[in-house]
């Protein structure tokens, strides 16, 4: 799955799961990604479901680019690798991140 130039708006902490899951032999390309995230960690956004890796870059959190999957790493046992072994190829044009949020309004 590629996940593109998202704006995840998350403002109640309490009802709160996740945004990325990370499925048995599944293959999650998240990239230029924007949360604007109140109360809830970085180490949250992303939920194992007995899947080994995964490959994010370009996200951002509350304004500051974020390595998602290290800070699920740095909280989680199961040590989430990067996946290289599949990058997309049928999508035409991924925006800049910092354009996600004005992208998102139209």
């Amino acid at each position: 799955m590629h996940v593109f130039n998202n704006l995840y708006i998350i403002d109640n902490p309490d009802t709160y799961l996740y945004s990325w899951g990370v499925g048995l032999q599944s293959h999650l390309f998240a990239e230029n990604n924007v949360f604007d995230t109140t109360g809830v960690g970085n180490d949250k956004i992303i939920r194992r479901f007995n899947g080994t890796a995964m490959h994010e870059s370009g996200n951002v959190v509350n304004g500051d680019v974020v390595d998602l999957r290290a800070a699920y790493n740095a909280s989680f046992d199961s040590g989430l690798a990067d996946d290289t072994s599949w990058t997309p190829s049928l999508v035409a044009h991924v925006d800049a991140t910092a354009d996600v949020p004005e992208l998102s309004s139209d």
